[in-house]
């Protein structure tokens, strides 16, 4: 497959969307996988527009995408409320950019849909912190790490 001709014709088979999200996980595998293409899709994916819920919720693309990568070190795991509890604290206002209620809202609509008793987790710090050390190896191992660092 000719990696040009892919990133050429993608916006002819499918829509804006889906074409966004196709190359993003194309993206995504490549990155974690350090295929030096992985650079060219990325500048294919930032072509098109950034996208609600997550213009809502982040900065910019860089932190969604900062975002995402420190996800996947939690992919053998099952998300949790304690989790992005940990999340708000330790990225608001580093990635995230919305009120603690968009966060709750944004966080159950994406990541924890099945939860049952969807109560607040974002008004006190989690005191079961077993996430600090699993993001901040991942902080360390992304390819801009500066993006973490209080401003």
């Amino acid at each position: 497959v000719v990696v040009q001709d892919v990133l050429s014709n993608i916006d002819v088979e499918y829509n804006q969307e889906k074409s966004y999200y196709f190359l993003y996980i194309v993206y995504m595998e490549l990155y974690r996988r350090d295929n030096p293409i992985s650079h060219t899709v990325l500048t294919k994916v930032r072509s098109y527009e950034f996208k609600e819920p997550y213009k809502i919720v982040f900065y910019d693309f860089d932190c969604k995408m900062a975002w995402d990568f420190l996800l996947t070190d939690f992919s053998q795991e099952k998300f949790t409320k304690n989790q992005f509890g940990i999340m708000w604290f330790k990225y608001r206002k580093i990635l995230i950019k919305c009120t603690a209620k968009e966060y709750e809202s944004f966080v159950y609509d994406l990541y924890l849909k099945d939860v049952k008793n969807k109560t607040g987790f974002t008004r006190s710090r989690p005191e079961k912190d077993s996430y600090t050390t699993i993001l901040q190896r991942a902080e360390r191992k992304y390819h801009n790490p500066e993006i973490f660092d209080e401003v």
